[in-house]
């Protein structure tokens, strides 16, 4: 899923290689007024001097991010939901992904699945008993992620599938509780935890194309996810009434904007170098 954003690298931004003007040929000609004075010439360039741009910028709101995921994200899995873009108490932008168990949307594959441990007795019934009380005891989790599900997920997580906690990072919600649902209940999974920019890798690839660089025809990049500031609301809040009688808001989601930096770690080195910082060794200055 690689991108070339504008050949970021290669893109010439063609600069002021020779100047043919029209304010060059006048003068040439000796049409400048005689008082001083200069006429109003418009000025062109052409063959334009190159510039190496080492990184890529778009503002974008988190709900327009987190539809850009989810539209991503439905391709790979068929049981998902939608995306949850938040800021913590700290200021650091955190990603949810949904899943509905009971979905199955396309071919993608399946990310969870529900706890089959009472299913998974050594044909003694009494084993059975024993992973069916150690299911309602909540000492299981009625969810699970699936085999597949963490080979993937383990990507926007970071970190061996092997070696990850699931536990730590798989959660619930009751889209309609049990008590007022009892044959109709909607359980959501969320996978909590994951790195955005590893996402953002996903999603826009990992290398960038670059024109003017034979030696080194892709370069890899990173990214960068930074808040910008809240967006003003461009409309009343609505409201519904819930099934027990309460007034709710809709649309609680807040929305503010964000800036996705998109870094050629190529030319990011080279200019560490420039700077006199090694980057082979990491918190080393060294001074030329």
């Amino acid at each position: 899923m690689e991108n070339n954003y504008n050949n970021m690298n290669g893109q010439q931004m063609q600069g002021a290689g020779n100047i043919n003007t029209e304010f060059q040929q006048k003068i040439q000609a000796g049409t400048i007024s005689a008082n001083g004075g200069l006429d109003n010439y418009e000025i062109t360039t052409e063959n334009n001097i190159s510039m190496k741009v080492s990184s890529y910028c778009e503002l974008i709101t988190n709900v327009d991010l987190a539809k850009r995921i989810t539209s991503t994200l439905k391709l790979l899995f068929c049981d998902y939901k939608g995306t949850f873009i938040d800021m913590d108490g700290n200021g650091n932008i955190q990603v949810v992904l949904w899943f509905d168990p009971n979905m199955r949307n396309g071919e993608g594959i399946k990310a969870v699945e529900r706890n089959d441990l009472a299913l998974k007795g050594t044909g003694s019934k009494v084993a059975e008993l024993k992973n069916m009380n150690t299911i309602m005891s909540g000492n299981a989790r009625q969810y699970v992620v699936t085999n597949q599900g963490k080979s993937l997920l383990a990507k926007f997580i970071g970190g061996d599938p092997n070696k990850i906690n699931w536990r730590n990072h798989i959660g619930y919600y009751d889209a309609k509780p049990q008590q007022y649902a009892t044959n109709n209940r909607e359980t959501l999974v969320k996978i909590s935890g994951c790195n955005i920019r590893n996402i953002l890798r996903f999603i826009h690839g990992s290398k960038v194309e670059v024109d003017n660089d034979s030696k080194q025809p892709q370069h890899a990049v990173s990214y960068d996810v930074k808040f910008v500031s809240f967006m003003r609301p461009n409309r009343m809040p609505q409201y519904q009434m819930n099934p027990y009688g309460a007034v709710i808001q809709m649309n609680q989601q807040q929305e503010f904007l964000l800036q996705i930096l998109c870094i050629d770690n190529v030319l990011m080195d080279e200019l560490k170098n420039t700077m006199g910082i090694n980057p082979s060794l990491m918190g080393s200055i060294q001074m030329y």
